[in-house]
């Protein structure tokens, strides 16, 4: 995934306002945790979101992507952060994360090991920005932050590509 799509991903998870089955999918999609080939999302002429498979030329609406592949709900697991958590391993092994409450509201930070396997190396990537503590806000601020650490690490290609 490209900086303007991980940019406009993140934006749009920052707001997002409680649970979004439509947001579950475009995560989903964007992070790779969708079987089979490729999936791109587009806007089609009557301006819904649609997921399209790349070999086959299915099109799915994103309000029933989630019923056609069964995916994990990120942003709405009435249990709390158990997808959320599913994710950060999947996206980034050995990976440590944490959540918090504070005064000014919940908060998500994940640091991942860097080439050598230290914390040190990694990126480190908080969100701290939310007003109500809700399991919904807790998983917006983890996916966040794993967005966040996937932008750090498409940044420092492109410099290091430079």
């Amino acid at each position: 995934m490209n900086l303007e799509s991980l940019r406009s991903l993140q934006k749009r998870i920052r707001e997002a306002k409680g649970a979004d089955r439509k947001l579950d999918a475009e995560i989903a999609i964007a992070l790779g945790l969708v079987s089979g080939a490729p999936w791109e999302i587009f806007t089609d002429r009557l301006g819904e979101r649609t997921a399209r498979n790349s070999m086959s030329g299915t099109e799915v609406l994103l309000r029933d992507f989630g019923r056609y592949l069964k995916l994990p709900k990120l942003t709405s697991d009435p249990d709390g952060l158990g997808p959320c958590v599913a994710l950060l391993e999947a996206v980034f092994p050995g990976a440590l994360w944490s959540v918090w409450n504070m005064e000014h509201g919940p908060g998500a930070r994940i640091l991942c090991p860097g080439k050598s396997g230290a914390f040190h190396d990694g990126q480190y990537a908080e969100v701290d920005e939310l007003s109500d503590w809700t399991p919904a806000s807790v998983c917006h601020a983890l996916i966040d932050c794993a967005v966040s650490a996937l932008i750090a690490q498409e940044e420092a290609k492109e410099k290091a590509d430079a």
